[in-house]
């Protein structure tokens, strides 16, 4: 799982900034929408663990339009594997998914 700025994320901006697919977020620190996708592969291989990841200082690491990251300090943090419920609508595991996600992040980088 992906998360937190997107590499077409810029760290300068206040207003917003262009998200994945063109999307328009009010901060680079917040999470684009899961897609469905993210859903029906955990549905279709229940054995295999989705864990979230936190990539800290993306945006900076890999700017836009760069294809090699550059070397900055960055800190990868791993959270608790997720599986779909037996009973768990698409929706709310994604919101579920989206939540594990934001829980990686550090307190004083919101």
């Amino acid at each position: 799982m992906v998360g937190a700025t997107w590499p077409g994320s810029r760290a300068n901006e206040t207003s917003g900034s262009e998200g994945l697919l063109g999307e328009r977020r009010e901060s680079v620190h917040t999470i684009a929408p899961f897609r469905s996708g993210l859903y029906y592969l955990a549905k279709r291989k229940p054995k295999v663990e989705l864990v979230p990841a936190y990539l800290e200082n993306l945006n900076r690491i890999l700017p836009k339009g760069e294809v090699l990251p550059v070397p900055l300090i960055s800190l990868l943090t791993f959270g608790v594997p997720i599986h779909v419920g037996e009973t768990e609508d698409k929706h709310e595991f994604l919101e579920r998914a989206s939540a594990a996600m934001c829980a990686l992040r550090r307190k004083g980088e919101s």
